[in-house]
């Protein structure tokens, strides 16, 4: 629960496939991430789109000297392996969106059931993870630690309790 960020609009019969009500009402909803500095805030983007939209965000970034925390795609990489080199490089974090981008829950017709049915999750974000590695697992930040982190955004946010422990 510590590590899960949820967001206002992911509710109890809504995204989280399997939970108990008395789990999920332990979840955050809120979608704040405390932070030491209050100048903080977050955008999120799925996968990354192009080198224009993309550079040109580098460069608000690099102008008001902050860094974001890209969600990569791992399937989508080879359109744009220097791309996500760039990214790194001006000392932001990268972090995995999954591989296929599949949800660990989806509605079929009105109810919520496993995404994940065709694939092993597990191997879907270790696959993810070892892709993006591949390419610029060896970029350092100027704190020291690598831009490549374990961090995992899930499709859609949603989440399944057996989604969940596949990736502890």
């Amino acid at each position: 629960y510590r590590r899960y960020i949820g967001a206002p609009e992911v509710s109890h019969d809504d995204r989280m496939l399997d939970f108990s009500m008395r789990q999920m009402d332990k979840a955050d909803k809120t979608g704040i991430v405390h932070t030491v500095n209050d100048n903080t805030i977050f955008l999120t983007f799925d996968d990354w789109g192009s080198d224009d939209s993309i550079n040109k965000l580098i460069y608000v970034l690099d102008k008001h000297k902050v860094n974001g925390t890209f969600f990569i795609i791992g399937k989508n990489i080879h359109n744009n392996p220097a791309l996500l080199r760039s990214i790194a490089e001006h000392g932001n974090e990268i972090g995995s969106h999954t591989y296929y981008h599949t949800p660990m829950a989806i509605y079929e017709g009105e109810k919520l059931v496993s995404g994940t049915k065709e694939i092993n999750y597990r191997e879907d974000i270790i696959e993810s993870h070892r892709k993006i590695a591949s390419i610029m697992g060896d970029i350092k930040l100027s704190n020291g630690r690598y831009a490549l982190t374990k961090l995992l955004r899930p499709p859609t946010l949603a989440v399944s309790k057996s989604g969940c422990k596949d990736i502890l």
